[in-house]
C-alpha cells in the first residue's frame, strides 16, 4: 500500500479520539448508553473539525453489540466491517456531486430494507446544503416518516442554506473550531508515536495557520515531515520557510519600526524578507494579525482569554501597544486588510505593499487630526446650547483639500483652533446629577438603547471638577461603555441635561480610590484636545 496521508492514517476511531468537541461526544455517548437515539442529526461547523469522523464513529457505536460507555469496541465483526467500508448498511453520500432529486428518490427506496449486519442503517449526507430544492423536498418526506432502523446524519459547513423544514426535524450539533492548544497536543501525540522530533513552537505555528481545522493542521504537518531526515529535529524556522511565512521576531521589528515612523528601517526589513522569497499576501496578513494582537492586548483587561499567545508574548505585544493610540492601531489593521485583497489581483504586489508601509509610517496622525476636528465641532455646538456660557469658541474652516497626504505637522497655525473654551463646573454636585439621572437615562435610551442598558449597570461614584466617574462591577460593562462612540454620546447628553460640560470616565469598582482628586477643567480640555490647540481666555469684567 502507498503512503497514507496523516489526516487519514490518524483519523479518530473512537469518540475519545475526537479533538475539541467534548460537548458533542458526551451527548452522543449518553444517547447510545440510554438508548435515546433519534432518527436525524445535523452536524455543522467549519471544515476539518471532525464532522464526518464523528458520523462514522457514531455509526459504528450504534451498531456495535459490545459497545462500552457508548464507545465502539473496535474488535467485533461489525466494527471491523464498518471500519473497512465493506458494509453496505453505512452509506456516505456526497451531496455536492449527488444533489439531484433522482438520487434522493433512489435513497428513499433503499431505506425501506432492513440492515444486513447491525441494528441500524446509517446514511451520512456530506455537504447537504448542496442539494437542490427538489432533492430537499424528496428528503423531507423520508425525514417525516423514517423507518425505525434508519438514522440520517446530515453534515454541512453552511446550515443557513438548509430549509427550515429540514432543520426542524434534525437534532443539531455545532462543531467548534479546534483551539491551538488542542491541536498542538494532538500533533505532538502523533509526532511522538511516529518518533518524530519537532519543536513545540513549530507546532504552534502550524496550528495558528490551520484556521481552527485539525485536518488542515495535519496536512501542513504532513508537508513539513518531508524535512525530517534520519530523525532530524524539525524547527520553527523550518516551518516558517516551508509555509512562506515571516518570523515572529520580524513582525515585532517591523511593527515597532512603523509605530516609530522609521521609514528607512521599515523598508530595509521589508526587503530583507522579499529577497528571501516570502509570500507577500501572507506577509500583509500576518502583519495585520500582529497589529490586531497589539490592539487586543492594549484594550482588553484579560487579553489571554482572546489571544492564543503565551504569557511572554502577551506581555511583549502589550509593551508595543503603549505608544500608539487605539485609533492608530485600528487604522493600521484596516489599511493592511484592504491592501491584502488588492494584492491578490495585482500584477505588482510588492510595490503596492511597499507604498502602503510608507503611508503607515508617514500618516499616523491623519486619523487623529480628523477626529480632533470632529470633536471640536461637536464641542462648539454644545457650548452654544449652554445658557451659562459667556465665552465664544472660534472654529476654523475645514482644512483645504490637498493632493499630498493629510499630516498634522502640515497644518498652519491659522488652520488650528484659536480658542477652545471649556465651561467650568461651578457648584454642580454629584447629588444634582443623581437627581436628574432618570432623565439622563431616558435621553440615552432615546438615542441608543444598548448604551442605556449598559449605563443602568453602573453607579455614579464621584464628581471631580468637570469629571463624572461611573463605576462598574463587571469588566464587560465597563469596557463596552468606555468605547469612544459611547463615551462621546454620554458626554453630549449628560452635559446638555446638566447645563455644564462634563467629561465621563468609566472605571471598575475596584479601581476607585482617593486618588481621584478634583481635576482642573482646563487640564481636562488639554488632555482631550492637546495643549497646542487649547487657549485659555480669562473672564474680563464688564
Amino acid at each position: 500500500m502507498g503512503y497514507i496521508a496523516l489526516y487519514r492514517k490518524w483519523r479518530p476511531k473512537q469518540f475519545e479520539d475526537i479533538v475539541g468537541q467534548e460537548h458533542i461526544t458526551t451527548t452522543l455517548r449518553n444517547q447510545i448508553m440510554n438508548n435515546r437515539i433519534v432518527h436525524a442529526y445535523l452536524f455543522t461547523g467549519t471544515r476539518g473539525t471532525g464532522k464526518t469522523s464523528m458520523a462514522k464513529i457514531f455509526a459504528k457505536a450504534v451498531n456495535c453489540p459490545n459497545n462500552h460507555n457508548g464507545e465502539p469496541c473496535e474488535n467485533c465483526n461489525i466494527c471491523e466491517e464498518i471500519e473497512s467500508s465493506r458494509v453496505l448498511d453505512i452509506l456516505e453520500i456526497d451531496a455536492a456531486s449527488n444533489n439531484g432529486v433522482d438520487e434522493i428518490r433512489e435513497l428513499r427506496e433503499k431505506v425501506k430494507y432492513p440492515p444486513s449486519l447491525g441494528s441500524y442503517k446509517v446514511y451520512i449526507i456530506d455537504e447537504v446544503h448542496m442539494l437542490s430544492q427538489g432533492a430537499f423536498n424528496a428528503l423531507l418526506k423520508t425525514l417525516e416518516e423514517p423507518p425505525s432502523h434508519v438514522i440520517f446524519i446530515l453534515a454541512t459547513t453552511e446550515p443557513h442554506k438548509l430549509p427550515a423544514t429540514i432543520l426542524s426535524r434534525c437534532q443539531r450539533f455545532d462543531f467548534k473550531r479546534v483551539s491551538v492548544k488542542d491541536m498542538v497536543d494532538r500533533m505532538a501525540y502523533i509526532c511522538n508515536e511516529m518518533d518524530i522530533t519537532i519543536e513545540e513552537e513549530a507546532l504552534e505555528l502550524i496550528a495558528n495557520n490551520a484556521g481552527g481545522a485539525l485536518r488542515d493542521g495535519l496536512s501542513i504537518l504532513d508537508q513539513c515531515l518531508s524535512l525530517s531526515k534520519n530523525n532530524q529535529k524539525i524547527t520553527y524556522e523550518d516551518i516558517v520557510d516551508i509555509l512562506g511565512l515571516v518570523s515572529n521576531e520580524w513582525l515585532y521589528q517591523i511593527s515597532q519600526s512603523i509605530i516609530e515612523q522609521d521609514i528607512y528601517n521599515t523598508m530595509e526589513l521589508f526587503h530583507q524578507v522579499i529577497d528571501g522569497g516570502k509570500d507577500i499576501i501572507q506577509m500583509a496578513k500576518q502583519l495585520a494579525e500582529h497589529f490586531r494582537n497589539i490592539l487586543m492586548a492594549k484594550t482588553l483587561p484579560q487579553p489571554q482569554e482572546i489571544l492564543e499567545l503565551s504569557r511572554e508574548q502577551i506581555g511583549r505585544v502589550k509593551n508595543q501597544g503603549e505608544k500608539p493610540s487605539e485609533e492608530r492601531l485600528l487604522s493600521y489593521i484596516s489599511s493592511l486588510s484592504q491592501i491584502e485583497n488588492t494584492i491578490k489581483y495585482s500584477s505588482q504586489p510588492m510595490i503596492i505593499l511597499e507604498m502602503e508601509l510608507i503611508k503607515l509610517c508617514k500618516n499616523p496622525g491623519a486619523e487623529n487630526l480628523k477626529e480632533l476636528i470632529d470633536r471640536i465641532e461637536t464641542l462648539e455646538r454644545e457650548i452654544t446650547n449652554l445658557k451659562s456660557v459667556k465665552r465664544e469658541a472660534k472654529i476654523p474652516p475645514s482644512p483645504k483639500k490637498s493632493s499630498r497626504p493629510l499630516q498634522e505637522e502640515s497644518i498652519t497655525p491659522e488652520e488650528k483652533v484659536q480658542d477652545t473654551i471649556v465651561p467650568i463646573n461651578k457648584g454642580l454636585t454629584l447629588e444634582e446629577v443623581k437627581a436628574k439621572w432618570e432623565e439622563i437615562l431616558k435621553e440615552v435610551k432615546r438615542e441608543k438603547v444598548q448604551v442605556e442598558a449598559l449605563l443602568k449597570e453602573g453607579e455614579l461614584a464621584q464628581l471631580n471638577g468637570n469629571k463624572l466617574i461611573i463605576s462598574f462591577d463587571l469588566g464587560f460593562h465597563q469596557a463596552k461603555l468606555s468605547e469612544k462612540d459611547n463615551i462621546k454620546l454620554l458626554e453630549r447628553i449628560i452635559s446638555r441635561v446638566m447645563g455644564s460640560l462634563l467629561i465621563i470616565e468609566c472605571v471598575m469598582q475596584s479601581q476607585l480610590s482617593f486618588q481621584h482628586q478634583e481635576e482642573d477643567p482646563v487640564q481636562s480640555a488639554i488632555k482631550i484636545f492637546g495643549e497646542d490647540v487649547v487657549e485659555v481666555v480669562e473672564d474680563k469684567e464688564d
